[in-house]
């Protein structure tokens, strides 16, 4: 995993370097409150932490990729309930339109492929579907931020999964129970180019 994680920011830092746009590179980080839809579970608070690299087409656009971690799932209510820990990495490409020309406050829009750290490649080579959740989830989401000049940028994200959180209802249309969070926090980003 640190491999794969190394080389991403290496490839990251590659095309930053030899883009023509502006372009800047950063971190996320931040409070997840996630949960299941059709359950009866609780919101159970996580963490979310990665780098991104911010690419800046005009004034008003930029697009982002990032590589984050994402711990989310939900907490029981009752103790007959059980509770679900997911832990996703999360690989996500992040619209931004600015508002104003000063690229301050803006909306984002967004589309993240998640994957279980549950699983491995091996364990799924093996058919190692051992767990009660799925190895994936592409999930949609969207918010808006506020960017202050010296880099730092405070976000509000919205992120809702696509895919049935439980091998089980994989093929299971009625009552398939989804990843749903809100994503505060953070983020900082380094400019390469003026």
């Amino acid at each position: 995993m640190k491999k794969l994680l190394l080389i991403s920011m290496m490839i990251l830092a590659s095309i930053a370097i030899h883009s023509q746009k502006k372009v800047g590179m950063g971190f996320r980080i931040g409070a997840n409150y996630s949960n299941l839809t059709n359950t009866n579970l609780d919101s159970k608070t996580g963490l979310y932490m990665g780098a991104f690299l911010n690419i800046q087409h005009s004034s008003f656009y930029a697009i982002q990729p990032e590589l984050i971690y994402s711990n989310q799932g939900a907490d029981a209510r009752f103790y007959e309930d059980e509770s679900v820990n997911i832990n996703y990495l999360s690989i996500g490409l992040t619209n931004k339109f600015f508002v104003m020309n000063d690229a301050r406050f803006h909306f984002l829009v967004g589309v993240s492929l998640d994957f279980n750290l549950e699983y491995s490649l091996i364990s799924l080579a093996n058919n190692g579907w051992d767990s009660d959740t799925f190895f994936l989830d592409v999930a949609f989401y969207g918010g808006l931020g506020y960017q202050f000049d010296f880099g730092l940028a405070l976000e509000a994200r919205y992120k809702h999964g696509t895919i049935g959180v439980f091998t089980d209802e994989f093929f299971d249309e009625n009552n398939t129970r989804l990843n749903a969070l809100f994503q505060f926090g953070m983020a900082y980003k380094f400019d390469f180019k003026k």
